[in-house]
């Protein structure tokens, strides 16, 4: 054989495994792609209310990538609607870090709460508060924690925030009215619970 064809055959077979490599590459999904997939599907399951499916498939997208910050908090939601609120706290903590800090850090209150860690609790609507001063739940929650201690005063202020963020909120009228009643603004109480009323009518 000629050194041309030698050449020839040589470049040839250069280009075919070029190809080749090519369309493997095209086909074959990308650690990241395959993490995200799989973190898409999960929450797809989780709207469903399929949570032991959710968490499955979002336990591997963690596995794929330890780093994605949207899959731990998809996975600490999941957790906690399952009930296994230790799991959720964990993932929650990984999840920090993100845009999503300030929810976070309410989500955690709620756990905390649930658990009876009122002082975990506290600190983590307060960071909340701190971080997304616009989400009036937040206020709301710390409120009715600091009422069940006796400290209406405080709480009366914190149920004033949240109104103001969500006046069409009827709850937030209710328990700030009976602050005010506990604290002896019975007119106050008054008013609130009118407002409660008219929000629930609106």
């Amino acid at each position: 054989m000629s050194a041309k064809l030698e050449i020839f055959f040589a470049t040839i077979e250069i280009l075919v495994k070029k190809l080749l490599d090519w369309v493997e590459d095209l086909f074959r999904l990308k650690t990241g792609d395959e993490a995200k997939i799989y973190s898409q599907v999960g929450q797809k399951h989780a709207d469903r209310g399929n949570l032991d499916d959710a968490i499955s498939s979002l336990k591997k997208a963690l596995e794929l990538d330890p780093e994605d910050k949207e899959a731990s908090f998809k996975l600490a939601r999941s957790c906690a609607k399952k009930g296994l609120l230790d799991d959720a706290i964990v993932y929650y903590r990984k999840a920090l870090g993100s845009r999503r800090d300030a929810e976070i850090h309410y989500h955690l209150g709620l756990i905390y709460n649930r658990k009876k860690n009122t002082n975990f609790a506290i600190n983590a609507f307060t960071k909340s508060i701190e971080l997304g001063p616009e989400m009036p739940d937040a206020y709301f929650r710390l409120a009715l924690i600091l009422d069940g201690q006796k400290n209406h005063k405080d709480a009366i202020g914190l149920y004033e925030k949240a109104i103001a963020l969500n006046p069409d909120e009827s709850k937030y009228y209710y328990s700030c009215g009976l602050a005010y009643d506990a604290d002896n603004h019975h007119e106050k109480a008054i008013e609130c619970f009118r407002k409660a009323m008219e929000t629930e009518e609106a």
